[in-house]
């Protein structure tokens, strides 16, 4: 039976993607930054909302988007500008809530409000992603074979180390939240949070 991918070229993207994964990006840092913030149930949402993100991209190499990035590289900027705006709009949030902490107690681990769509949206405006898809993965396919099965394949490993790392960072960032009942640390944590989005905006601007 004929393998979907080559044993030898399937390690190597392996060892490409991990070292991809482990890098921090925008991704990786929005989950952290959850974690700080809202506990580890917002790590999980927000990483299905990024994984999510991933699938579509994914979805979007199967229909030629390598391609088409490459004919029309201005046409993908505006995601970059969208996606620099929504993270500095969150940083902000943070750092207005560091400004008027009260002191009254906060529960570790409270709710986000939205940490599915806005893992999502930052994911689906990562150039982090668009490289990855028209630079990083085109190499590892092999026109000798059909696309479809090693797209599949690649995408549910390229998935499953993504979800890892994200989930890794965030519940690093969510250990944290036991301190959340004391002011100064409070204050302390979302202005943390406010510099995480800003530097993963920063990240996003500056990625080409």
């Amino acid at each position: 039976m004929t393998l979907p991918v080559d044993p030898e070229l399937f390690a190597a993207f392996l060892a490409v993607t991990a070292l991809v994964v482990v890098t921090p990006g925008p991704a990786i840092l929005f989950a952290l930054a959850a974690g700080v913030a809202h506990g580890r149930r917002a790590v999980l949402l927000a990483t299905a909302g990024m994984i999510t993100g991933n699938v579509v991209w994914f979805a979007a190499a199967a229909l030629g988007l390598a391609a088409v990035a490459k004919a029309h590289a201005g046409a993908f900027q505006w995601l970059r500008w969208l996606g620099v705006g929504y993270l500095l709009w969150l940083a902000a949030g943070k750092f207005a809530a560091a400004w008027r902490e009260s002191s009254a107690a906060h529960a570790p681990g409270r709710k986000a409000e939205r940490p599915f769509r806005d893992g999502l949206f930052v994911q689906l405006t990562n150039p982090k992603a668009l490289v990855y898809i028209t630079a990083i993965l085109p190499p590892f396919i092999e026109p000798s074979r059909p696309v479809g099965p090693q797209l599949a394949v690649f995408a549910a490993a390229a998935v499953a180390l993504d979800a890892a790392g994200m989930i890794t960072y965030g519940f690093g960032g969510a250990a944290l939240a036991t301190r959340m009942t004391e002011l100064r640390f409070r204050r302390a944590f979302s202005a943390a949070t406010g510099l995480l989005l800003t530097l993963a905006a920063i990240l996003i601007l500056t990625q080409h």
